[in-house]
C-alpha cells in the first residue's frame, strides 16, 4: 500500500512541477504572475487539494487576463466604428448639400487666333462628353448669346453656370461629319429628393449594420473585410447624389468609390465563408490580381483626368469591365460554397446570402455594367438599378439575428428593437389617424359623431397599445433573440433530422448545432 502511494506520488511530482515552472536547485516554483510556489520532490506526500488550490488560481487569472484583453479590443473598436460612423454622417451632409443646384456642362474653351472659342478640356461621363462633344469642336453659343458678343480678358471658359452651349464638331474628324451639338445643363439637376434621401437611408443602413459586425463578430477577420464594404458602399451611395450634377470632382470622387466597392466586394467574398485558393501562395496570388488590376483602372482614370479625355474612350469600358468582373467573381464564390457545403443549417445561411446579394447586385450587373460593356448604354440607369443595394445589408442583418452569422450574437440590444416596434406601432396609429382625419367631414370636431368618433379612436389605443406592445416583444424574443421557440415544431425539425440522416457522428453534429440555434446556446456538447 506504502509502495503504490510512493509511485503516486513520484507520478504527480514531475506534472506539478512543470505546470508552475520549477527552478532547478532553488526550490521554488515561479508562476506566470510571479508568486512563489512551493515544489515536492518525489518522496513528499501531494495532497490532491492543495494541487488544485494552487493550479486554480493561474487558470482563473489567465482566463480573466484574456477576457480583459478581448473587453479592451471591443471597446477600441466601438469607438473606432462610431468615429467612422459620425465622419460619413458629416460627409453625407456635404454631399447632400452638394446635390442640388445647376449641373456643370463639363468643359473649358480657349480663344483661337481667329477669335474663334475651342474647346480645350471635356470633363470625361461629364454633359458635354455624353453629348459628343471632343476636343478642338467650337462653341457657337452660350444661354442663346453668340460667343462673338461674349468678352473675355483671360481668352478662357470654363462656362461655369451656363445652362445651354450650342457647340459645333470640328471640321475633319474620322467618322463624324460637322453638327451642331446642343448641352443643356438646365435641364439636368441632382435628383429628385426621393432619390437623394433614399440614397442616404441606403448608405446609413450600410453603416448600421457593418458597424455592430465589426465591433462583435468572433471571425475577426471576415468581420473586418465585411465592414470595409459596407464602408465603401456607404461612400459611394453618399457620393452619387452630388455627381448627378456632373461636377468633375464629384465624378472623379464617385468613380473611386466605385472601384473600391468592386474591390471589397469580391475581396469579402474571397475571405468568407471559405477563403479562396487551397494554399496561401494562391491566395496572395488572386488578391494581388484583384488589388493590382483596382489601382491600375484608378492610374488610367487618373492619367484621363490628367489631360488626355480622348483616352476615356478605352477607359470607361476597362472600369466597367473591373466592376463587372470583381461582382461576378464575388457571386461565384459564394456559389462554390453553397454547394460544397455539407452542413443543412450553414447551407440554409449561404443561400439566404447568395439570395440577398443576388438581388442587390443583379440589376446592375444585367441591366446596367453588361449592355454597357456590350453596346454601350445602360437598360436602366445605375441611379435606379443602387437602390437594389438595400437586399444586401437587410439579407446579412437577417442571417445574423436567426442563425448568429459571422460568429454575432445580438446586432443591436433587445431594448433597442423594443424602442423601435413601439415607435413602429406608433406610427401606425398616426396614419390610421390621418385617414380617419380624410375619411371624415372637415367640422367634425364641431359635430358630436365626430366628437364621438374620436373619442373611441383615443380609447381604442389606449386599450389596445399595451396588448400590441407585448405582443410585438414576443415576437422579437422568438424570431430574433430566440429566448422562446415552440417546443411542438422543434420537436418536429427533430424526428425529421433523425429520420433523414442515418449516419450517427453526422447526425450528433447536427442535433447539437440545430440545439443551440433554437435555444439560442453558445456551445453545446452531446454526451
Amino acid at each position: 500500500m506504502k509502495q503504490s502511494q510512493l509511485l503516486r506520488r513520484a507520478a504527480i511530482a514531475p506534472n506539478h512541477s512543470r505546470n508552475l515552472g520549477a527552478q532547478g536547485s532553488a526550490g521554488v516554483a515561479t508562476a506566470s504572475s510571479g508568486e512563489s510556489l512551493p515544489t515536492y520532490s518525489s518522496s513528499t506526500s501531494i495532497p490532491l487539494s492543495d494541487l488544485a488550490h494552487e493550479t486554480r488560481p493561474l487558470r482563473k487569472s489567465r482566463a480573466a487576463l484574456n477576457t480583459s484583453k478581448l473587453a479592451l479590443r471591443e471597446r477600441l473598436r466601438t469607438v473606432a466604428a462610431i468615429i467612422i460612423t459620425l465622419m460619413y454622417i458629416g460627409l453625407l451632409a456635404v454631399m447632400i448639400a452638394s446635390s442640388t443646384g445647376r449641373a456643370d456642362v463639363g468643359l473649358t474653351a480657349t480663344r483661337g487666333a481667329d477669335g474663334r472659342w475651342i474647346v480645350t478640356w471635356v470633363v470625361p461621363s461629364g454633359l458635354s462628353y455624353d453629348a459628343g462633344v471632343h476636343q478642338g469642336d467650337v462653341v457657337l453659343a452660350r444661354d442663346g448669346a453668340p460667343m462673338g458678343q461674349i468678352k473675355e480678358s483671360e481668352g478662357k471658359i470654363d462656362f461655369d453656370g451656363s445652362k445651354t452651349l450650342l457647340i459645333q464638331s470640328a471640321e475633319g474628324r474620322p467618322n463624324s461629319a460637322p453638327r451642331a451639338v446642343l448641352v443643356d445643363a438646365a435641364s439636368s439637376d441632382g435628383g429628385n429628393p426621393v432619390e437623394r434621401w433614399g440614397f442616404a437611408l441606403l448608405g446609413l443602413l450600410f453603416v448600421g449594420v457593418g458597424g455592430p459586425v465589426y465591433v462583435k463578430a468572433k471571425q475577426r477577420e471576415a468581420a473586418s473585410a465585411f465592414y470595409v464594404f459596407c464602408i465603401s458602399s456607404a461612400l459611394a451611395l453618399a457620393i452619387a447624389p452630388a455627381a448627378f450634377l456632373r461636377h468633375q470632382w464629384t465624378l472623379a470622387l464617385l468613380y473611386a468609390a466605385m472601384v473600391l466597392w468592386a474591390a471589397s466586394f469580391a475581396f469579402f467574398f474571397f475571405k468568407f465563408p471559405v477563403q479562396v485558393g487551397e494554399t496561401k501562395l494562391r491566395r496572395a496570388l488572386v488578391m494581388g490580381v484583384l488589388i493590382g488590376a483596382g489601382i491600375l483602372v484608378l492610374a488610367a482614370y487618373a492619367w484621363a483626368l490628367g489631360g488626355h479625355p480622348a483616352a476615356y474612350l478605352w477607359v470607361q469600358p476597362v472600369g466597367y469591365l473591373y466592376l463587372a468582373g470583381s461582382v461576378t467573381a464575388g457571386l461565384l464564390s459564394l456559389f462554390r460554397s453553397l454547394i460544397t457545403e455539407t452542413s443543412p443549417e450553414v447551407r440554409q445561411q449561404l443561400a439566404l446570402l447568395l439570395t440577398g446579394t443576388g438581388l442587390a447586385v443583379g440589376p446592375s450587373l444585367v441591366l446596367g455594367l453588361l449592355p454597357a460593356l456590350i453596346s454601350g448604354h445602360f437598360l436602366i440607369g445605375m441611379e435606379y438599378n443602387a437602390l437594389a443595394l438595400g437586399f444586401m445589408p437587410l439579407a446579412f442583418a437577417y442571417a445574423i439575428t436567426q442563425h448568429q452569422l459571422l460568429g454575432v450574437r445580438g446586432l443591436v440590444r433587445r431594448s433597442v428593437v423594443y424602442i423601435i416596434t413601439g415607435s413602429g406601432i406608433l406610427l401606425v396609429f398616426s396614419l390610421a389617424a390621418s385617414a380617419l382625419n380624410a375619411l371624415l367631414a372637415g367640422n367634425w370636431a364641431k359635430s358630436e359623431g365626430g366628437l364621438i368618433s374620436f373619442g373611441l379612436f383615443v380609447f381604442l389605443i389606449a386599450l389596445s397599445f399595451g396588448y400590441l406592445q407585448r405582443w410585438v416583444e414576443r415576437l422579437v424574443d422568438k424570431h430574433i433573440y430566440h429566448d422562446a421557440y415552440d417546443y411542438k415544431d422543434a420537436l418536429l425539425q427533430f424526428s425529421t433530422q433523425l429520420a433523414a440522416e442515418q449516419k450517427l457522428h453526422t447526425l450528433a453534429d447536427q442535433l447539437v448545432e440545430r440545439t443551440c440555434r433554437l435555444m439560442n446556446l453558445s456551445c453545446g456538447v452531446l454526451l
